[in-house]
């Protein structure tokens, strides 16, 4: 499954996109606004395998969001379920927003 825009693409994230993810949880302006700044990589893998079992769970998770033109990967979106509560978030390199719905 793939949402298309005139110049991005979202997809959900599969194990090929691993090292994209590790990148922007290790990119620093990203992470100082994401909450926690910089985590190990153990909190990496385990955050990128409960994403893709948030996926086969629910239908939904967090995706990969790509430049059509050059395939490069520029961050994530998507919707997380935590307990009963629903959150939306777009984390593009630099830019991190997070929405409780």
């Amino acid at each position: 499954m793939k949402i298309t825009s005139q110049r991005l693409y979202a997809k959900p994230f599969c194990a090929e996109d691993f090292l994209d993810f590790y990148k922007l949880h290790k990119n620093q302006e990203t992470a100082k606004l994401m909450g926690k700044g910089v985590i190990s990589d153990e909190e990496i893998n385990i955050r990128f395998n409960r994403n893709l079992q948030h996926q086969k769970e629910f239908g939904f998770s967090a995706w990969a969001i790509f430049k059509k033109d050059t395939n490069e990967f520029i961050g994530r979106v998507g919707f997380v379920k935590i307990g009963t509560l629903y959150h939306f978030y777009l984390k593009i390199h630099y830019l991190c927003f997070i929405f409780l719905l």
